[in-house]
Parts: C-alpha cells; structure tokens; sequence
C-alpha cells in the first residue's frame, strides 16, 4: 500500500476508458524493483504457472514461456472499472 501511494504521487497514470475516478499505473507490475511489488509480481506468476499447468496436456507447455501483463487500480469510494475483456489473453483476473 505504501509503495503505492508512493507511486501514486510520482506518476500520472494512464488515461483509461475502463477506470471510473480511479488511478490505474503503466502496465509494469511484473518488472517493479520495489518488494512488495516483486513479492506480488513472483506469487501471481507462481500461481498463474501452476493453473496454465494444470489445464495442459502433458508435453504441451515444452519449450513455451509464461507472459504476464499486470498494473495497479486504485478505485476511491464510487470509483469502478467498467465491465471490459482482455482479449489476446488466456487468463485475466484481479486481485484484491
């Protein structure tokens, strides 16, 4: 949360047709430097590797490499992401 706000202060953020007066980051969650932020960045992935693992057929993962794609939304009271896709990806999903 600290690092965050910290972030929060330093940086814009992106303008986004899905956030509703909220603040979303640059799509960078997954090459921070800032632990908390690596800790999250290193869990996901763990996690994101397993449940791709577990829908596959064995052998068919040999010689791919797991991408991930993650940012910060920070909604205030009222704030909201419209309902949206994410096309191109196998799994999306937020965490709170």
């Amino acid at each position: 949360v600290e690092e965050i706000a910290v972030r929060r202060k330093a940086e814009r953020g992106l303008d986004n047709r899905m956030s509703r007066y909220g603040w979303q980051s640059e799509r960078d969650l997954f090459t921070r430097k800032e632990p908390g932020h690596r800790r999250l960045a290193t869990m996901l992935n763990d996690v994101l590797g397993k449940a791709i693992e577990g829908m596959a057929p064995p052998g068919a993962l040999a010689g791919m490499e797991l991408v991930a794609n993650g940012w910060v939304n920070v909604n205030p009271p009222g704030g909201y992401n419209a309902p949206h896709v994410h096309p191109e990806a196998l799994l999306s999903g937020s965490y709170y």
